[in-house]
């Protein structure tokens, strides 16, 4: 909806997560009209919840669980009257396939499952010199047992006091409500989807801001060497990334067990270490104390659909196939215009006094151009998305005749055998058991969920030319096809991690596939690079063009300009500071507390 000059009081450029809270926020808590303006036929974004019809099941191609202490994502699952449903896969690593060698995940910290001068590094082929384990914290001087629990341990030792006082009292605090042992030493408790979605207490809340603020500050100290080169004995933890600091704390070898141990690559990499120990630190809650993950009836991409159909029940308008290709300010008048192509094509604009970029800021330097704003600020903003970088990502998914994961010797007891994961160091990094297609006989896998190198691995396999596995046609686009070649390595991939577990190779080969890389479409994700102020400069990508004689008008949010990545709630907590600061908007009812840090 528009006034009688056709000017609309917000324009937001992206319908995914973050455009969709925008957009709902803006309509429920403001009386500005609203047109949201979305590049894709869909609403969802990195979100997608894709019902393969081949299959007869849903596949998450992008996002697909979250946890309780997602306090954004609880909070607007409640307030949509959405229903929450258990996410059975996240919730067990059955097993680690690392250097051609697997080890069941329960039998890391079993007493007696690895010779005692060895642990498990050793059990897994990896070579740690004894230095190396004495000068660890938190680890004897000839073992290690739980590659996790290990890093974890070290990384808190750093920490200044006040942060780790905030990591205890998150820990007491979920295990207070939840009945789970505080030290971590047995599963956390089953909860209903009701108890899931009220977990967060404004108590537990603060605490989870204390520590994302104290690590804000947090430093590491250098020894005296180091301190003549950077002239100080003690460097921010923002200045380092991961590959470095384990690097120099524990030698190539440990850093390569962390790495294979893991699923992602970039973050063993390349990431900001004060992001890293944000996530470590906060993923460690899920072990430890929080219990399950989480999904939705219908799949995670109803959430934002939700946001989008209750904001258009108040006048907000929906666009898609709308891709942006230029945003200028008129001097005179401060209005905007967005110079937009739809989906023939063809040129079109749409004025608005304030713009939402939540689409990648890295768009900026791909061809959308800004005119008439500030030249000083615009160099700022260029600058500070110098501070981002892209990561690819992508899934492929198998299905086979029958689940023959479930044949495997070395499920711990108690689980359900059809649901789990496996992390390994070959391409496909991580292996998540899906359980049965909807005719209640077939098996689903993703075969492979990976992002930096190992991502490029698999986007090598699609070409115009290649053959495609069968699993489209039915109705699924071929553009979601996985070549045959894709589907042969990660099947001989699949193969290799589990020969010793079967007894043998896999009974039979996949009957179907489909393949998503987020590289067709942008990354799947941004990270900072190490060195970035991140709470700094995310404020100021949060509002550009602030700080000058009059704000200009165009603000963004959404995953490029979240302090963290990886998850929805991420996206939101950028988009609500973003409101908040911009917009000058209340804290959202759903947050405990009505805080957000």
């Amino acid at each position: 909806m528009t006034d009688d000059s056709g000017v609309v009081d917000v324009a937001i450029v992206g319908a995914g997560a973050s455009g969709a809270y925008c957009a709902y926020r803006l309509t429920g808590d403001t009386p500005l009209t609203v047109a949201v303006f979305e590049r894709e036929a869909r609403v969802g974004g990195r979100l997608w919840s894709y019902r393969w019809p081949e299959a007869d099941a849903l596949v998450e191609l992008g996002g697909e669980a979250f946890s309780p202490i997602h306090a954004h994502v609880a909070g607007l699952v409640r307030t949509l009257g959405l229903t929450a449903v258990p996410h059975r896969e996240f919730a067990t690593l059955n097993r680690l396939h690392l250097r051609d060698r697997l080890v069941a995940v329960a039998d890391l910290t079993r007493p007696g499952a690895f010779p005692a001068a060895a642990g498990a590094a050793a059990a897994l082929r990896y070579f740690v010199p004894p230095d190396y384990l004495a000068a660890a914290a938190g680890a004897s001087a000839d073992r290690i047992d739980d590659p996790s629990a290990f890093l974890g341990n070290h990384i808190l030792a750093w920490l200044p006091a006040d942060v780790q006082r905030a990591f205890g009292d998150l820990i007491g605090g979920y295990a207070a409500r939840t009945g789970a042992p505080p030290d971590g030493a047995g599963p956390p408790p089953v909860l209903t989807a009701d108890q899931a979605l009220t977990l967060m207490t404004p108590e537990i809340y603060a605490a989870l801001g204390r520590l994302i603020a104290g690590l804000e500050r947090a430093s590491i100290a250098v020894g005296a060497t180091s301190a003549r080169i950077l002239g100080s004995t003690s460097v921010p933890l923002r200045d380092f990334n991961f590959w470095s600091v384990v690097v120099r704390d524990f030698g190539q070898e440990l850093y390569e067990l962390f790495r294979g141990a893991g699923y992602d690559n970039t973050s063993a990499l390349y990431f900001n270490m004060q992001e890293l120990v944000e996530n470590l630190l906060i993923g460690a809650l899920f072990g430890m104390a929080t219990p399950g993950f989480w999904s939705l009836e219908g799949g995670f991409d109803t959430l934002p659909k939700a946001m989008v159909r209750a904001a258009q029940a108040r006048g907000a308008t929906l666009q898609t196939g709308m891709t942006l290709t230029g945003i200028a300010r008129d001097a005179a008048t401060g209005v905007l215009t967005l110079s937009l192509a739809d989906a023939a094509g063809k040129a079109v604009q749409r004025q608005a006094r304030r713009v939402v970029m939540t689409a990648p800021v890295t768009a900026f330097d791909e061809g959308v151009a800004l005119d008439g704003f500030d030249p000083a600020l615009a160099a700022r903003f260029a600058r500070n998305r110098r501070g981002l970088f892209a990561v690819p990502a992508g899934k492929l998914f198998l299905v086979y005749p029958e689940p023959w994961w479930q044949r495997m010797s070395d499920l711990p007891a108690g689980s359900d055998p059809l649901y789990g994961y496996a992390n390994t160091d070959l391409p496909s990094r991580a292996v998540y058991y899906k359980g049965l297609c909807g005719d209640g006989r077939r098996g689903l896998v993703t075969g492979a969920q990976t992002d930096g190198i190992n991502a490029d691995f698999w986007a090598s396999f699609v070409r115009p030319d290649m053959p495609l596995c069968p699993g489209t046609g039915g109705g699924t686009p071929a553009d979601l096809g996985a070549p045959r070649l894709m589907v042969d390595a990660c099947h001989r991939i699949l193969g290799r991690m589990h020969a010793e577990g079967l007894g043998g190779p896999i009974p039979d080969t996949p009957v179907l596939a489909l393949y998503h890389g987020w590289d067709r479409s942008g990354a799947g994700w941004s990270a900072w690079h190490s060195g970035v102020d991140i709470h700094a400069v995310a404020a100021e990508l949060r509002r550009p063009f602030a700080g000058g004689a009059a704000d200009q008008g165009l603000y963004c949010c959404g995953d490029s300009v979240a302090e963290r990545h990886g998850w929805v709630e991420d996206v939101l907590e950028s988009a609500e500071a973003m409101l908040r600061e911009g917009f000058g908007l209340a804290p959202a009812a759903w947050l405990p507390g009505g805080e957000s840090f």
